[in-house]
């Protein structure tokens, strides 16, 4: 199914080169409700599973829809954990919706189409191309008006999905990392370069509801 371009939340007009249609698959009215984008590596630490599944805990129980890019480690335990619970979630494709990319997750797709949303901007046979994902991860950092960033090393994917959240104008957070965790260095180089630490779980009670109000 196809979403115009009219009918979009404002905040995806920051994106650069809007496209004219999304394609979706599932509950299209969650693109206007609360969301957190939560991004991070394909490699977590045991670590940065627990403090994921935390925060998705933590934003479920405010009735948050949690985003994310439906690739392995941090993005598919957000996504499993907002279903566990008792949320729900958006997952951003960098493929066409019947792309079975990436392989192994067939029970985590159909419960985003069933109770979820699954959406792309690419056609539905468009299979992946690595050109796909930094355009992916612009439209991850357009939908919510926060991004958190949990563990990714400095050339990555999540790391292109941060910077677009600065240049968007969202508020960027970041989860610290040890000093000479592999995937600390980006979390911590952000936190250097300004983004505000989630020292604690318990800060997300402090986001005001103001926040979500930018995404309309």
């Amino acid at each position: 199914m196809i979403i115009k371009r009219k009918d979009y939340p404002f905040s995806l007009e920051r994106m650069d080169e809007v496209p004219e249609y999304l394609y979706y698959q599932g509950k299209r009215n969650l693109l206007y409700r609360k969301t957190v984008t939560i991004v991070g590596t394909r490699r977590p630490s045991a670590y940065g599973i627990s403090v994921t599944r935390k925060i998705v805990e933590k934003l479920v129980a405010r009735d948050i829809v949690v985003v994310s890019g439906f690739a392995k480690g941090i993005d598919e335990t957000a996504h499993r954990a907002a279903f566990e619970y008792g949320g729900t979630s958006i997952a951003v494709l960098g493929t066409g919706l019947r792309s079975l990319y990436p392989r192994g997750r067939d029970l985590l797709r159909w419960r985003m189409e069933e109770e979820g949303l699954l959406l792309s901007e690419y056609p539905p046979d468009v299979e992946a191309r690595p050109y796909h994902f930094p355009r992916r991860n612009r439209l991850l950092a357009a939908l919510s008006p926060l991004v958190l960033v949990v563990e990714c090393s400095i050339a990555s994917g999540t790391m292109t999905t941060a910077k677009e959240a600065i240049r968007q104008a969202k508020d960027l957070w970041v989860v610290p990392g040890r000093i000479g965790d592999e995937y600390a260095l980006g979390p911590n180089y952000l936190l250097f370069q300004g983004a505000n630490p989630l020292y604690h779980v318990d800060l997300i009670d402090q986001w005001e509801d103001e926040l979500w109000q930018r995404i309309w």
